[in-house]
């Protein structure tokens, strides 16, 4: 028979980040949170394919007052002139979400 937990026995849960370098300084990255992250597919229907890797940037890359940095459209232009330092942001966001992990059977 399993324990059940005590109230205290868990952490108070935080999202999953890391602090990512790139050109001239750093960014937390974040993992999105479970809501936005099954929701963010919903919100993709009709638009084009390249608007949720924005949209993910834009919700996952932070300051040191944990503000977004970016909005989307700006993202699109910071990683026009610095594609190396936005995919290396963007992979570390997907990762930390879970994009690309199989699924486990329970």
């Amino acid at each position: 028979m399993s324990t059940i937990f005590k109230r205290g026995d868990i952490p108070e849960p935080t999202p999953p980040e890391e602090v990512v370098e790139v050109t001239g300084g750093a960014f937390i990255v974040r993992a999105l949170p479970f809501s936005e992250r099954f929701g963010l597919a919903d919100e993709a229907d009709g638009k084009p394919r390249g608007w949720r890797v924005l949209q993910i940037l834009a919700r996952c890359v932070l300051y040191d007052d944990r503000t977004p940095v970016f909005e989307a459209q700006q993202w699109e232009m910071f990683a026009t002139r610095n594609r190396d330092d936005a995919t290396r942001l963007l992979e570390t966001a997907l990762r930390l979400s879970g994009f690309g992990e199989p699924e486990k059977n329970a």
